[in-house]
């Protein structure tokens, strides 16, 4: 189709497309920048820190505009590299922090693979936290690692259908043995110390969660909680006594023999020699592993994971370490939260445990090429699958 001009209309839209191609290369090229800080690839390695500060500061701006909020002079505080969150697919890739300040007003902008600003201070931002006493980091260690009793094994639930019954598997060679077998749901099972009875979670419908024991063969089932409020992820404290975490009260909580123990927390462990407790608990922007003594009177922060609420702590035999899970990784460190290291990047659950010896942590695939309970060695980072049922999940290896 011709135009009163005698050229082609296509040529003309093509052309006018060209130059304004053209006209926009340079805001093309910053914003690329800022692409690849959200997409898989080299280029995020490449962004330098005044292009990270440009971006996080036209982000401050974008957000007042969006909101018709007052704008102002934003300044730099400061903008530091990070490396807390380097994914699988970008092992050398550098992320970058920067807080903004306008007025009293403080931003925080992560420019991960994702972006995220907070105003009021940057709450999350505390890479140099105090560290926990020594004495308390010493005093987690058992006075000696103890021979685990009977033969043990790797505690899982089974989900077929509905509902979950539980399972102790023999890792050495495979065999997996049924502990019960009713029509309710029944999940998170764990070992006692003495490996002679078994404590576990009951969905009695609804959200009526309580939690039992029986002894290590399926037998002598008995009740433990009965409160209005869910009670469920059991665990057992070094002297024979159970935990628990419950929102009897409207919150989350983890109570000891029905006695409240840590709020607002969503997991727990106790240390092998019952002096220190390693838990997860949320504060402004999300939740991250603590610790604290017996007496739970004064925490340390032990992760500050940015962006990467970290879960379900659990301490290695001799108590000089703690694994824990985020929906990223599964990572390790010391006691003291030193020396953290990501040790699982695969898709996984929450879900993990140390096996008896200390040399490597138990968790769960939840994807369908990974389903199943999985074992990785701390030093070698090698990865043996241990079963390929997609309903497995909460090991307990003792």
């Amino acid at each position: 189709m011709w135009n009163t001009t005698g050229v082609p209309l296509r040529l003309v839209v093509l052309v006018a497309g060209v130059v304004l191609l053209f006209s926009q290369l340079g805001s093309i090229r910053f914003w690329r920048y800022l692409d690849d800080a959200t997409t898989p690839g080299q280029e995020h390695a490449g962004l330098t820190r005044q292009e990270a500060v440009s971006g996080a500061v036209a982000r401050v701006e974008g957000y007042l505009r969006h909101h018709r909020l007052p704008g102002g002079r934003i300044l730099l505080v400061r903008a530091e590299p990070i490396d807390g969150r380097v994914q699988w697919w970008c092992k050398g890739c550098v992320h970058w922090q920067v807080e903004l300040a306008m007025g009293d007003e403080r931003f925080c902008i992560a420019l991960t693979e994702d972006f995220a600003a907070f105003s009021n201070g940057c709450a999350r931002w505390h890479p140099h936290a105090a560290p926990p006493p020594a004495a308390l980091v010493a005093a987690a260690r058992p006075v000696r690692v103890q021979t685990p009793y009977g033969s043990g094994g790797l505690l899982l639930q089974r989900r077929i259908g509905r509902t979950a019954d539980l399972y102790v598997l023999d890792v050495t060679t495979g065999r997996l043995r049924r502990l019960t077998r009713t029509s309710r749901h029944e999940f998170s099972p764990v070992w006692s110390p003495d490996r002679r009875r078994i404590a576990f979670a009951v969905n009695l419908g609804g959200s009526e969660l309580d939690v039992y024991t029986m002894r290590a063969d399926g037998s002598e089932v008995a009740r433990v909680t009965s409160s209005a409020g869910p009670d469920e992820e059991p665990t057992w404290l070094p002297d024979g006594r159970l935990a628990y975490s419950s929102v009897r009260d409207g919150i989350g909580s983890i109570y000891a023999d029905d006695e409240r123990v840590l709020e607002q927390s969503s997991s727990a462990e106790w240390s092998p020699s019952g002096k220190a407790i390693a838990f997860s608990a949320a504060h402004e922007f999300g939740f991250d592993i603590w610790l604290t003594d017996a007496e739970a009177k004064k925490r340390w922060k032990l992760t500050s994971t940015l962006y990467e609420d970290a879960y379900n702590p659990r301490w290695s035999p001799d108590g000089t370490r703690i694994a824990f899970a985020t929906a990223e990784a599964i990572y390790v460190m010391r006691a003291d939260g030193s020396g953290r290291r990501r040790l699982v990047s695969q898709p996984h659950d929450l879900a993990l445990s140390w096996s008896p010896d200390g040399t490597r942590v138990a968790w769960v695939g939840n994807t369908e090429r990974n389903f199943g309970i999985h074992a990785t060695d701390v030093s070698s980072e090698r990865t043996v699958r241990l079963t390929r049922h997609e309903g497995d999940h909460a090991p307990d290896w003792r």
